[in-house]
């Protein structure tokens, strides 16, 4: 029997750049779009969960606890919130190079794609401390992990995993993540995709979304408050607040930062209502 293909299949290059485009649509925002990868990732990889993590180096590599430390982190699909336990736990341990896709060269390599089962083999991949200490007990199995140099002693860190009953990832879709992997990397080394950093709507509460969705729209103050059936002095304070968030001293100001931030405010508050 012939082995099965590496090479995705045009509907795989589809989808893949269907999703890198979403992204680009979400690119001014900075944890928009990062959020959206994680969203779509197990769709596209027929896996459970989505993860990203963002770290900077923190201390000599593999020297001490703690040498990466988490600039961002975003994850989808958890079956229960008691799954996540496990996965805190290694975060908390400080210890990043217990998963064996974590090794000294992979720091040298601006991207870096491995495979759990694929790369160990099912058996020794089974029988690794982090798969019993903490994947089994998320209830997951296999994985993908992407690796990818964001700037100096800056990584990105993109996984998506199957459930613990789910089929192991393909060849295919490991070339498929090398793919979506060099893609995301090339449009943010084009400023397609905002760096960390950039303003953000994406930790905005709901109200305040409203109210800068009706300032962006043109309406005044009051106007605002009619809308949403608040009064005008609680709409000032949340303009206020909108100020500050963003660092800045007038409507003119704001709308003009948030300007290319409106498509990932439409969707937030698609998600909010």
């Amino acid at each position: 029997m012939m082995a099965k293909s590496s090479r995705p299949r045009l509907k795989d290059l589809r989808a893949i750049y269907l999703l890198t485009g979403e992204c680009c649509e979400l690119g001014a925002d900075p944890v928009a779009w990062r959020t959206h990868v994680v969203e779509q990732v197990p769709t596209l990889f027929h896996g459970q969960l989505g993860l990203l993590m963002e770290v900077e180096l923190a201390a000599e590599p593999f020297e001490s606890l703690f040498w990466v430390r988490p600039r961002m982190l975003a994850d989808f699909g958890w079956a229960t919130e008691s799954d996540r336990k496990p996965f805190e736990a290694h975060i908390q341990s400080g210890k990043p190079e217990e998963g064996p896709h974590i090794t000294p060269d992979l720091l040298d390599r601006r991207a870096q794609v491995f495979h759990w089962r694929g790369d160990l083999g099912t058996a020794a991949w089974h029988e690794t401390f982090f798969y019993n200490e903490y994947v089994k007990k998320c209830h997951l199995d296999d994985g993908l992990f992407a690796h990818s140099q964001v700037g100096d002693g800056q990584f990105r860190w993109l996984f998506v995993n199957s459930g613990c009953d789910g089929r192991p990832f393909s060849r295919r879709e490991r070339t498929m993540m090398k793919l979506l992997n060099g893609e995301l990397a090339r449009l943010q080394t084009d400023s397609r995709l905002s760096e960390l950093g950039a303003p953000s709507v994406a930790k905005l509460s709901p109200r305040l979304r409203d109210v800068l969705t009706c300032l962006m729209e043109g309406a005044s103050e009051k106007e605002t408050a009619a809308h949403l059936g608040i009064s005008v002095y609680t709409v000032h304070d949340h303009v206020k607040a909108l100020y500050k968030r963003f660092d800045v001293a007038s409507r003119g100001e704001l709308l003009a930062i948030c300007r290319t931030l409106w498509p990932a405010l439409e969707k937030l508050k698609a998600s909010d209502h």
